[in-house]
């Protein structure tokens, strides 16, 4: 992970260390050969040129949360992305496939925006983004390694922390993880003795003395910090599942092996991208597109995630989060068989396993 310089000079966020470093020159455009089997149309090659030197203007100042001369934009169509049609996707692909500023964060927001063309790739071209795709995920960056910076202090802090001592006093923690929530006063009262109550009541009304005696003091630096780690963690989050949903939309049963395998990896090791991995390929489902696999390529997949579900079965920390991978695997295990009784696309031959399989999943494979 990242090593992030923590410093701030003149409204700056310094984002890894590799940011801060000598940008690496952008790769060379080179004509490509376009879906419609002509080499790359100066509507095409051009246009695409264009809309990548404006993203990567936005993407140098990307730690720039004052005043850029380039504004980030966190909403999609980026409204240059949008003049480029779905024919253009191959194309676009070839181009993310290649270095744009030589900083893996700063890159990723260029290829997170592209991501919109190649969402809107036509039918007859989804079998040949698989590789492209392939290549994409396998050079994924992790989560930024920067740490959230408190956002308040309060003056003076004695009397400020003893408000929150007497306020916090009437808070309750009932039900059990990971459905436990906290109450506060009075909801919380049906939950005490007589004498805790009162005790409670008379430390609120000490609290209710104390609130104008401190000030809250809010560092924006530190909420623009926090606001530009997150946007920039998401968009990562985000482009990892839209290049899975798209490996899925390719149609192609070894993709699919290759997407569950991802999948057992990141839950085995508690990582909470298994999460995120999943919830893209419900997303999937949702959509018909896992209708376009044949059945035993359906059936495997949901024994491969049954497996799965079962060997890491119970409430882990994924990512700071208290989750069960099971209860969310659950029902997509089920459609997955249940659409792979009423898939009628055929098996065209086998698909052979090129990752380890994963403990157990033969046994699986067994079951009815």
């Amino acid at each position: 992970m990242q090593r992030v310089f923590c410093a701030i000079v003149l409204g700056v966020i310094c984002l890894p260390a590799s940011v801060v470093l000598a940008q690496a020159a952008p790769g060379p455009v080179t004509p490509t050969t376009s879906p419609s089997g002509t080499t790359g149309a100066p509507t095409t090659s051009s246009g695409i040129a264009r809309v990548v030197a404006e993203l990567m203007k936005e993407a140098q100042e990307l730690d720039n949360y004052d005043k850029p001369d380039s504004p980030a934009h966190f909403t999609r169509p980026h409204p240059a992305v949008s003049t480029l049609g779905g024919e253009a996707s191959l194309d676009v692909l070839d181009r993310m496939l290649q270095p744009f500023l030589g900083n893996e964060y700063r890159d990723t927001y260029i290829r997170w925006h592209l991501m919109n063309v190649v969402s809107r790739t036509r039918q007859q071209d989804r079998k040949a983004t698989g590789p492209r795709l392939i290549q994409l995920l396998n050079n994924m960056p992790g989560p930024i390694g920067g740490k959230e910076r408190p956002t308040h202090r309060y003056e003076p802090p004695d009397i400020a922390s003893h408000y929150f001592s007497l306020a916090n006093s009437a808070n309750v923690v009932v039900g059990y993880p990971p459905f436990q929530r906290v109450v506060g006063a009075p909801e919380s009262y049906k939950y005490m003795d007589p004498d805790r109550i009162a005790k409670v009541k008379a430390n609120l009304a000490e609290a209710a003395g104390l609130r104008d005696k401190f000030k809250t003091i809010v560092d924006q630096n530190a909420v623009k910090w926090n606001e530009r780690i997150r946007q920039v963690n998401y968009i990562i989050r985000q482009y990892r599942g839209e290049l899975t949903y798209a490996l899925i939309q390719t149609g192609d049963p070894e993709i699919l092996r290759k997407v569950f395998y991802e999948v057992d990896k990141q839950a085995k090791l508690k990582n909470g991208i298994a999460f995120d991995l999943l919830a893209y390929i419900y997303l999937a489902a949702f959509d018909g597109v896992l209708e376009n696999y044949p059945g035993p390529s359906l059936l495997q997949a949901s024994r491969s995630l049954e497996t799965t579900a079962r060997q890491v079965e119970g409430y882990v920390n994924y990512g700071g989060m208290t989750r069960n991978f099971a209860d969310y695997a659950f029902h997509l295990i089920a459609m997955l068989r249940e659409l792979s009784d009423n898939s009628s696309t055929p098996l065209n031959g086998t698909v052979p396993l090129d990752e380890p399989p994963s403990p157990g999943r033969d046994e699986a494979a067994k079951r009815p």
